[in-house]
């Protein structure tokens, strides 16, 4: 579930980067459509601002619905194999690292649930062991 939200997320960001190049190259009066300096600047900080926050939301979404996803499968991770949980750890792991990358926020919602599903994991085990 992780990589297609990573390719959403990748096409998101790339959208968001050429739109900042494009808007930070372009002439003042191309911006505005009205000629004036000022309300054409005014108008490309707004859609640089808005196209940042319509990326920054559509990666908060996606750690969300996969800090969801993780959460309803908890009780199944907690009784993986060591090797099939700790793959597991490291594909969240990954997904979190990628989202900060392309939000250039945090991803704690990801790193939470992986957190606790590795503390019920040890859990299980010792359960187990006594």
């Amino acid at each position: 579930i992780a990589a297609p939200l990573l390719v959403l997320l990748r096409r998101a960001s790339a959208i968001d980067a050429t739109l900042q190049r494009v808007l930070s190259a372009a002439p003042p009066a191309a911006a505005g459509g009205g000629g004036e300096e000022d309300g054409g600047e005014a108008y490309r900080a707004d859609l640089r601002e808005a196209s940042s926050e319509l990326c920054g939301g559509l990666c908060d979404i996606a750690a969300e619905r996969y800090a969801r996803y993780l959460r309803c499968r908890a009780e199944v991770h907690a009784r993986l194999p060591l090797a099939a949980f700790t793959s597991l750890c490291a594909l969240a792991d990954d997904f979190a690292a990628d989202v900060a990358h392309l939000s250039g926020r945090g991803c704690a919602a990801v790193s939470a649930e992986a957190a606790a599903q590795a503390k019920a994991f040890v859990d299980v085990l010792h359960a187990e062991a006594t």
